[in-house]
């Protein structure tokens, strides 16, 4: 099977450089455009179904990227890591280092060893219902980063839009 991991266009907080987690940040206006640039010259055809996670950033994503031609469901497995209370906060190396340790977990939120155990999950049915088909995911950096992670892949930062082509 082959699957293309998105990460969402960019949203507000992306922008800014605010910690989004779980908040449900729309995209920005630049991301909106992106976006919808991206769907029309994108090869959506190529894909039989579009998973993506439930978050507006994410979702709107999915539906300018796709433009309607292909089937979109939701995933909650695939919606951003928890951040708990750094939620709403700005970005600053301090954070980031705390976030670099897989078993950290902020006060309301996941350690990135949770968000790997729902990603697993994820994969494991993805293999079983979509067996054959080409799969285009349209999810977060957190969720990337997991898929990674769980896949022995090499580590990188996923830019807003950009994608991972991975066979399972």
């Amino acid at each position: 099977m082959k699957v293309t991991f998105m990460r969402h266009a960019e949203s507000a907080y992306n922008k800014t450089r605010t910690f989004q987690g779980q908040r449900d940040i729309p995209l920005s206006q630049d991301g909106v455009a992106a976006a919808r640039a991206l769907g029309e010259n994108y090869e959506y055809t190529d894909f039989d179904v579009c998973i993506c996670s439930p978050l507006k950033r994410a979702r709107k994503t999915a539906d300018y990227v796709t433009c309607g031609m292909v089937k979109i469901v939701e995933d909650p497995r695939i919606s951003e890591i928890a951040l708990g209370e750094l939620e709403g906060t700005p970005v600053t190396e301090e954070a980031l280092s705390r976030l670099s340790d897989l078993d950290y977990l902020p006060a309301g939120g996941e350690s990135k060893r949770m968000l790997d155990v729902r990603v697993r999950s994820f994969l494991d049915s993805l293999k079983k219902e979509y067996k054959g088909k080409v799969v285009l995911v349209v999810t977060h950096a957190g969720v990337i980063s997991s898929v990674k992670r769980v896949l022995g892949l090499p580590a990188g930062r996923t830019p807003n839009l950009g994608v991972i082509e991975i066979d399972i």
